[in-house]
């Protein structure tokens, strides 16, 4: 009985030194605890789900973690590496970013341009995007004051510029005087009382916007698409138009739609 005993008080110490010998003769395991943090940190890679509030993050080495559905809002990323990390479904309000390396997975409407993290609610105070590529971005809620490439602003929380994806965009009495909107996707987009005075709307999709006393005094329109878009008690002084598809859904008093050409008084023909 004794021998017995023996052999297994053997076998359960040679289990236990076992266990403590994967982290280096007694060390804990790095990943585990309940500090979400220190766990990005340290390089561990399951972090899905983990609230990672306002975590500092800078320089943190994230190759392939699963930070899917993570909360890191208000997080900074600067400098880390997020070579083929998950961030899909992640909450990313307020994060910061800039020097990012790696090609993340991320959730519609985000992207990852010249290493900052763009998209609804980013923090882009002090980001140089002046040689981006923003095409097709997403926005709304962006906070800072980013340098940005030439015919891009920020209003209202959106980035401004050709082929910005506005859709569903709330641009309520916004000032977009001059603004160029070539090719931009304003479908569902709330632009009531909007200053629009000579901007550049050419080939613009505003389907179902509402442009309801917006003024147009002088835009370009030629080749937007303007169905159901409500254009109620809009100024359309020396609107210029040309190629126009689709049927507003509402027009100003005394205007028309002929052949893709926007006819009004004072209109731009």
């Amino acid at each position: 009985m004794g021998r017995v005993y023996s052999l297994l008080l053997s076998a359960l110490l040679i289990v236990a030194m076992g266990g403590l010998s994967a982290y280096g003769g007694g060390k804990k395991d790095p990943c585990t605890g309940d500090d979400s943090e220190l766990k990005a940190r340290r390089g561990c890679k399951n972090l899905k789900y983990r609230d990672l509030t306002n975590a500092d993050l800078t320089n943190a080495d994230l190759t392939n973690a699963k930070l899917d559905w993570a909360d890191l809002s208000g997080a900074d990323l600067t400098n880390a590496n997020l070579t083929n990390a998950d961030l899909y479904g992640a909450n990313l309000t307020g994060v910061q970013s800039g020097g990012i390396t790696g090609t993340p997975r991320l959730s519609h409407g985000w992207q990852l341009v010249e290493g900052y993290l763009i998209g609804p609610g980013a923090d882009l105070e002090n980001a140089n995007l002046e040689n981006a590529n923003l095409t097709g971005v997403r926005s709304g809620g962006i906070t800072g004051t980013p340098i940005l490439p030439p015919r891009w602003q920020l209003v209202k929380g959106y980035l401004i510029g050709p082929t910005a994806d506005l859709r569903k965009a709330n641009l309520t009495g916004a000032n977009l005087t001059g603004a160029d909107l070539n090719k931009a996707n304003l479908t569902d987009a709330k632009l009531t009382d909007a200053d629009l005075t000579d901007a550049n709307l050419t080939d613009a999709v505003l389907l179902g916007a509402d442009l309801t006393y917006a003024v147009l005094l002088g835009a370009d329109l030629t080749g937007a698409d303007l169905t159901g878009a409500v254009l109620t008690g809009a100024n359309l002084y020396a609107v210029k138009s040309g190629g126009i598809t689709g049927t507003p859904k509402a027009l100003p008093d005394g205007w028309k739609l002929i052949n893709g050409y926007l006819i009004g008084k004072h209109a731009d023909l």
